[in-house]
């Protein structure tokens, strides 16, 4: 078969029941590859340290996503009971070969001229993009493209964007359903809005910001909607949810099958604040960011129907506030990461709040953050909800994150 865009298909070839062929469009000097999150592990080979480091082709049944972070050492900002200093995801020092796991050198198909590439995967939703050139063969210096036949589904103004392609479940040959990520039949869409909203301290410029309206959204509505306030990792940028989070498919299926409340979801730009959070993020969010969507559109202006969540840096942001100011939420989401320093907060406010508390089992926040803040909650007498998918650092973890906190904690 021939292809003149990125394309998944039915394959008897695939042990999966299904292949991604990759297409590329390109006249440059150098043999480009695709690159995506679409390592697997089994659980005899997993730890915080360790992956079987399964390539796709590799895939078996048993297999589920995961693959390490890739750092060489974790570094302080990240470790327990540091004072909470700004995190610069850029002075990271990377493994370099396992930066390199999941690329796929393509190959030029002589009748066509297109770049090509077929991979077998599992069900889910896979980010990917285009490798044109890797000076050095340095992967942190790699230069990447989208693929043009397949765009995100949003533009941003800053960082990187993927696109994705989904997968179907084949419950005869697979064993991981993540069907909850994928595009979900016959549900009504709910839309985005991209908009920038202004700080009002007048010392940062306007943060972009993203914003998912369910399907039924209207202004008009005698019951506002409840909002989820979202928060992306270090790297990220506010379309991070979108262009790789699958948040749109998520909350669309959710929504139609009565699993989620309809709510809003907004997206903000933490990395702009450099996780600065009680001098810029905090401030923004209860300052300028709340004030305009609770002015702008028809949503709930109490405590129990807003939210925040967030994943790695953004789940520091997330303890942040269920500590700082649990009066402004009635839920929150602490995903990768958890408490730094030692900071008073006010018990008696949080026992009113639902507190969820998430990250891959073999994620090293599970041991280095998670399981200490479920120790001090427990011994302040504080309920919580906890969730440890199979997994590491990464989206196929944060995405059942998001689907587990709408489903069984926001709203509920």
């Amino acid at each position: 078969m021939e292809f003149d865009k990125t394309t998944v298909y039915p394959s008897d070839a695939s042990p999966t029941g299904y292949m991604a062929h990759f297409v590329l469009d390109y006249d440059g000097d150098h043999i480009p590859a695709v690159t995506g999150d679409w390592m697997f592990s089994e659980e005899h080979y997993s730890s915080r340290f360790t992956a079987a480091g399964y390539w796709p082709h590799q895939w078996r049944p048993g297999c589920f996503a995961h693959k390490l972070l890739g750092l060489r050492q974790t570094p302080r900002e990240l470790l327990n009971n540091t004072a909470g200093e700004q995190i610069n995801p850029q002075s990271f020092d990377f493994d370099r070969d396992i930066l390199r796991l999941g690329i796929y050198p393509m190959v030029k198909n002589q009748s066509t001229g297109l770049w090509e590439k077929e991979i077998p995967l599992p069900g889910g939703v896979y980010n990917y993009r285009f490798i044109l050139d890797m000076p050095e063969d340095d992967p942190v210096r790699m230069v990447t493209i989208c693929d043009r036949t397949n765009p995100p589904l949003v533009e941003s103004h800053t960082g990187a964007m993927y696109s994705q392609i989904s997968v179907p479940f084949d419950p005869a040959r697979q064993t991981e359903d993540r069907s909850f990520e994928l595009p979900c039949a016959g549900a009504a869409e709910g839309r985005i809005v991209h908009l920038m909203v202004p700080s009002v301290s007048g010392t940062d410029a306007d943060n972009e910001v993203f914003i998912y309206l369910p399907w039924d959204y209207d202004e008009h509505r005698r019951t506002p909607y409840p909002v989820l306030y979202l928060s992306h990792g270090g790297g990220g940028n506010a379309s991070s949810w979108l262009t790789e989070g699958a948040l749109k498919n998520i909350m669309d299926r959710r929504i139609h099958e009565k699993k989620a409340a309809s709510m809003l979801v907004v997206m903000m730009d933490n990395e702009y604040f450099h996780w600065d959070n009680k001098g810029r993020c905090i401030p923004y969010l209860l300052d300028a960011l709340i004030p305009y969507i609770e002015k702008s559109y028809n949503v709930r202006c109490d405590r129990m129907g807003r939210a925040f969540a967030g994943f790695s840096a953004g789940g520091f942001l997330a303890c942040d506030i269920c500590l700082s100011c649990p009066s402004v939420f009635g839920a929150v989401g602490i995903w990768s990461g958890g408490r730094r320093g030692a900071d008073y907060f006010d018990a008696e406010a949080c026992r009113t709040m639902k507190i969820h508390i998430g990250a891959g089992h073999y994620d090293d926040a599970f041991y280095s953050f998670s399981f200490p803040l479920e120790d001090e909650l427990s011994a302040r007498n504080i309920a919580f909800t906890s969730y440890f998918p199979p997994g590491g650092h990464q989206w196929s973890v944060w995405r059942r994150l998001l689907d587990d906190f709408v489903t069984r904690v926001f709203m509920k």
